[in-house]
């Protein structure tokens, strides 16, 4: 009775084995807003988008919480994919980063760049940097005085906004920006709607 009891524990340690999985989750913020078209951008789980405000442009790109990989067994994953997220320790946090390509001098005031989540709620970011558009490990900390006063520039600079806590888990935000100085004559901010698309893939991890 022994070896047989012993025979079905094993077969069963071995099917627990083979159908352990992993969910493999990404978050990406995409947009549908007019005047936007999506940019080549080589980056990791982020898609860039660039204005129609030419001879000026403006990029954006926005990097989510990040990807994360939980396991569980067969099956568990694809009825309660939420539910593994206990499992997965890291501090959410959502990037935007803004490359402004202008051809004339101009000032950019980072507190003119509005971020609005979906609620309507003023979204405030925990750190702005300004990096130097060649050189990227060139990395300046604003602090309140280099923001009140703006940044000077007269080709390309980029700016990125750091927000944790629960506005990174926004479902949604929008960016509200004052055009370049070259097209400021048309009077028009320009506005930008992301909302968050979370993709869940399914990775049999001991069955390859």
């Amino acid at each position: 009775m022994k070896p047989i009891l012993g025979f079905i524990f094993s077969a069963f340690i071995c099917l627990c084995l083979t159908s352990c999985a992993g969910i493999y989750r990404a978050t990406y913020y995409i947009t549908e807003t007019q005047g936007w078209k999506k940019a080549d951008y080589n980056g990791v789980n982020d898609i860039a988008y660039t204005s129609d405000t030419a001879p000026d442009s403006i990029m954006l790109n926005v990097r989510g919480p990040g990807a994360a990989i939980s396991t569980g067994p067969l099956f568990f994953p694809f009825a309660f994919p939420t539910c593994l997220l206990f499992w997965i320790k890291h501090s959410p946090e959502l990037k935007v980063e803004a490359k402004f390509y202008v051809c004339q001098p101009y000032t950019i005031y980072p507190q003119s760049i509005r971020f609005t989540d979906n609620e309507g709620n003023m979204m405030t970011p925990t750190m702005i940097e300004s990096l130097d558009i060649v050189h990227e490990q060139d990395i300046t900390k604003l602090d309140s005085t280099a923001i009140a006063q703006g940044i000077e520039t007269s080709g390309a600079i980029r700016l990125r906004w750091y927000f944790k806590g629960k506005q990174a888990r926004k479902k949604g935000f929008s960016v509200l920006m004052d055009a370049p100085a070259v097209n400021a004559k048309d009077g028009k901010p320009l506005r930008i709607w992301f909302r968050r698309k979370t993709v869940y893939e399914y990775v049999p991890l001991f069955t390859h």
